[in-house]
This record gives structure tokens, sequence and C-alpha cells, in this order.
């Protein structure tokens, strides 16, 4: 199993580290560095390191969103789904956990639909916070 989340302010990482290109909103294209930090047995955390995304005061905004949380979380979405494509081993799943992660399923199905190691995937998207429906 494999969870991809931001590598925000204070988190301290140690695994191993790689460089991947991640097409922003936009089509920018960011190098954009990746902790992998192994977890458990077959359980790893992959961190995507982009400090001004990322490396802020709070996660979603000091009271209140950050004005460009839709570009800091679509940008995790498509970093997510760049280490799928480039991953060595193949991946089954894509769970797409609340808002921020709401664009995983749609890049999947659209940006992806012809990748070869992705099209197949199966796509879950579940709301633990109704109120951010």
């Amino acid at each position: 199993m494999t969870l991809v989340t931001p590598k925000y302010r204070g988190v301290q990482a140690q695994g191993t580290t790689r460089t991947i290109q991640v097409s922003g909103i936009g089509g920018a294209v960011a190098d954009t560095r990746l902790i992998e930090q192994p977890l458990a047995e077959n359980v790893r955390a992959v961190l995507v390191d982009r400090p001004e995304l990322y490396d802020r005061e709070s996660l979603y905004g000091a009271g209140g969103d950050y004005p460009d949380n839709p570009r800091r979380f679509a940008f995790l979405c498509r970093a997510a789904l760049e280490y799928a494509a480039q991953s060595r081993e193949p991946f089954d799943i894509l769970h797409a956990h609340d808002w921020q992660a709401g664009l995983a399923p749609v890049y999947l199905r659209t940006h992806y639909a012809d990748d070869p190691r992705l099209s197949g995937m199966t796509a879950i998207f579940t709301i633990h916070n109704l109120a951010n429906q």
C-alpha cells in the first residue's frame, strides 16, 4: 500500500528521494522531489516535496482556506498519478479521500486514460466530512 501526501511543514522524512516531472494547472511542468518513507512491511508514504505549495503555517489555511488550495491539491493529484505511472510496480486501486484528492479519479480517466500502466486502475472516492461535499 502506498499513501501519497504533501510534505507539510514539520514532517521529518529520511526515506529515499527521487525527482519526477509533474504537469500542473496550465501545463507548466515542475521538477518535483518525492520522498519514499517506509512505514511498515509493504506500506510506504510518498511525500510530495514542493515547499512553495505545502510548507505553510497550517495544512489548509489559517482562519480560512489558502486562496491557492485548488492549485495545491490539483498538483498533488497529478504528482500521485505521475508517481504511479513511473513506478516499477503496478497499482490496482486509486483511493481518493476527500476534496483534496477529488481530481485524481478525473485525471485518471482523462489525462491518463491511454496510459498502459494506469488505464485499468479502479478508482474509489470517499468523503469523511459531509460538510465538504
